[in-house]
């Protein structure tokens, strides 16, 4: 089994933080300054990596230091394969300054979108759609792969007999509503709520009416993240609610909705039924966020099985034609 990652790619600079600082004033960390590759593609990815499936990363850096940092981190996972990543003539490598802190694990970006900008259909090889599922991540952040564009490449990853995916990233720079427009050809839909209401043009919806309306366009499952209120999935047969998992103390919050994206894409292609999915995929986000940066705390598959068949968290699950 294997899946291609292709959107963004970050390398993220992480400060975790108990006071913030004033103009002009220093205040001394804790904890080192630590530097992670980042973006949902890298991220999506090296979870998947890490759970036992081969991963492809699609995507664009700079040739600059954060770009060395970036592919020489993947090529240091086992199962990915960085020959999809190419190069920016005229950009750096897309960075993102993340402070948390350490009592509430909020978190504030300062990101720089750099090659990620660039990032085209044109760098998206024929060997790229040899997977089981394709998946953009970050899509909003990749403003070259208009919705057209999406979903004719959807299309043709379909052509080639692999299923497609996406998960949104947030944006003040896209029209939301015109990603409808490729929804037919989007088999897994994953974004959380506020993304999900932006694509509607409805602030005020439910989860369930937004999940309905989203499904009736045509993806085959929709996932909605909630963070502390955990998730939202709807197939053609079922709806799940499930919490978060209180097991986990958040210590960074970074990264935790692309380890649940790629343990939804683990179940999907493994064929679970949607309830066993959803709460590996909760798990795999309740993972992340207990150790600082975006991957850092997934463990391998075995390890997440044996946490979810030893801790039990309820959760509801019913028919998904009832709304």
């Amino acid at each position: 089994m294997s899946v291609t990652c292709a959107g963004i790619l970050v390398a993220d600079v992480v400060r975790r933080f108990r006071e913030r600082a004033e103009t002009g004033r220093l205040v001394t960390l804790e904890e080192p300054i630590t530097l992670h590759v980042g973006g949902c593609a890298a991220n999506t990815g090296i979870c998947l990596s890490k759970m036992g499936i081969e991963s492809r990363i699609v995507g664009k850096i700079g040739r600059d230091y954060w770009g060395r940092f970036v592919i020489e981190t993947l090529k240091g996972h086992d199962r990915i394969d960085v020959t999809g990543v190419t190069y920016a003539d005229s950009a750096m490598t897309a960075t993102t300054d993340i402070e948390v802190d350490i009592e509430t694990g909020d978190r504030t970006f300062y990101h720089y979108v750099g090659a990620n900008a660039e990032f085209s259909t044109d760098d998206i090889s024929e060997e790229s759609f040899d997977c089981e599922v394709f998946h953009m991540g970050g899509y909003n952040l990749v403003p070259r792969i208009t919705p057209r564009r999406l979903r004719s490449l959807f299309s043709k990853a379909h052509s080639s007999g692999c299923s497609t995916s996406i998960d949104l990233a947030w944006s003040d720079q896209v029209d939301w509503t015109q990603l409808q427009s490729a929804m037919d050809q989007i088999d897994y839909y994953f974004s959380n709520i506020d993304e999900a209401r932006m694509v509607l043009a409805d602030p005020d919806s439910s989860v369930d009416r937004i999940s309905a309306s989203i499904m009736s366009m045509g993806p085959q499952v929709v996932a909605i993240k909630r963070g502390l209120d955990g998730c939202h999935i709807r197939t053609q047969d079922s709806v799940v609610d499930m919490p978060s998992d209180p097991q986990f103390k958040a210590v960074d919050g970074t990264g935790a909705g692309d380890a649940f994206v790629a343990g939804m894409l683990l179940g999907i292609c493994e064929g679970w039924d949607i309830g066993k999915t959803a709460r590996f995929a909760n798990a795999a986000g309740g993972f992340c966020v207990s150790k600082p940066g975006a991957t850092s705390g997934i463990p391998d598959r075995k390890t997440i099985l044996n946490f979810v068949e030893s801790n039990e968290l309820s959760y509801s699950i019913r028919p998904g034609r009832s709304e």
